[in-house]
């Protein structure tokens, strides 16, 4: 259900009610309002307090590399050239923290069978911080991702030009994934976002879903997910005197991912695919496309090229369907 005030559910007759009041600019103009410090101190703040996944954010490339465990990080600076509701060239930053906890094969017993009974399998999964799993014979699924998985980013990009904002987003993003066997899993996530350009003064969310792995070898993962969402936004008024906006909607989110890895682990690379309609109006909907490949540079310094490709099928008025952004991120772990 998306709820836009007072105006008819229908992506026709949403654009053309956000056409009248503007044109009839009852409600005096809101200033544009930069996000400067505090802004970015009220996300972080937000993140923290409410725990908040991604509407239009690729979340599969915040997940780990194979094999990872326990406590890990990265930081990562990107310089990049946006096309569509801006032409700009703009610099960004991200930080990333996350928690693994690994799927751990047990060792054989002195009677060469694995079991959850051996003490050594025990002791080994204990020291590994990991959770008992025998192995399966499906050579597709040899569980390269963790069995848990919490994971927090925070991101933003901005730039001025003559003086004046061309862009200023951020958001941040927490997402928890339980994989409860080889073959499922369930993920719960919530996401605070802002986004300038776009007139998106706020956007919260909160969901989640199901997650299967297809395809999971020591070189590649292919994984399917979906799920639902219940999002809330506000969008800031256009020149002209229109009112700002609030957006309620519940949509559905799915996704493809798929991300290979060589053994020599110099280059990887990640495309994944997101389609998100609303669930009462699938004609209003969302695509998603981002494509990576990523250049080991030293043991924890990588350079990835990105594109990305965002399409909103009913976006608000003065805002183009289409965005295209090419990156360049310089990303480092610890």
């Amino acid at each position: 259900m998306k709820n836009r005030g007072l105006e008819r559910s229908s992506p026709r007759a949403t654009r053309d009610a956000r056409c009248r009041r503007h044109a009839a600019g009852s409600q005096p103009q809101r200033g544009r309002r930069g996000v400067g410090l505090r802004g970015w101190l009220s996300l972080l703040a937000l993140a923290a307090a409410a725990g908040p996944a991604a509407t239009q954010v690729n979340t599969e490339a915040m997940r780990p590399e194979f094999d990872q465990r326990g406590w890990h990080g990265s930081f990562q600076l990107s310089l990049g050239l946006r096309e569509g509701n801006n032409e700009t060239v703009n610099l960004g930053g991200g930080l990333r923290l996350q928690h693994a906890v690994p799927f751990v094969e047990l060792p054989e017993d002195d009677s060469g069978e694995r079991s959850e009974d051996s003490g050594a399998g025990i002791d080994a999964a204990v020291d590994a911080g990991g959770d008992v799993e025998a192995p399966g014979d499906d050579e597709t699924l040899g569980f390269r991702s963790p069995r848990r998985l919490l994971f927090l980013t925070v991101s933003g990009a901005f730039e001025e030009q003559d003086g004046e904002e061309a862009v200023n987003e951020g958001f941040t993003h927490l997402r928890w994934t339980r994989m409860w066997t080889r073959r499922w899993g369930t993920e719960f996530f919530g996401q605070v976002e802002f986004d300038e350009f776009r007139r998106l003064d706020r956007r919260a969310l909160l969901g989640g879903g199901a997650r299967w792995p297809l395809i999971e070898t020591a070189s590649q993962q292919l994984f399917l997910g979906t799920g639902l969402m219940a999002e809330f936004e506000r969008l800031e008024p256009l020149a002209g005197g229109e009112e700002a906006t609030d957006v309620d909607a519940v949509r559905s989110t799915s996704y493809v991912a798929f991300r290979r890895a060589p053994s020599d682990g110099r280059v990887s690379y990640l495309a994944t695919l997101y389609f998100q309609p609303v669930v009462d109006e699938p004609e209003d909907f969302r695509l998603l496309g981002e494509s990576e490949i990523a250049v080991a540079l030293g043991a924890r310094l990588s350079l990835g090229f990105v594109l990305v490709v965002k399409h909103d099928n009913d976006p608000p008025l003065g805002i183009e369907e289409r965005d295209l952004q090419l990156t360049n991120r310089l990303r480092v772990r610890f």
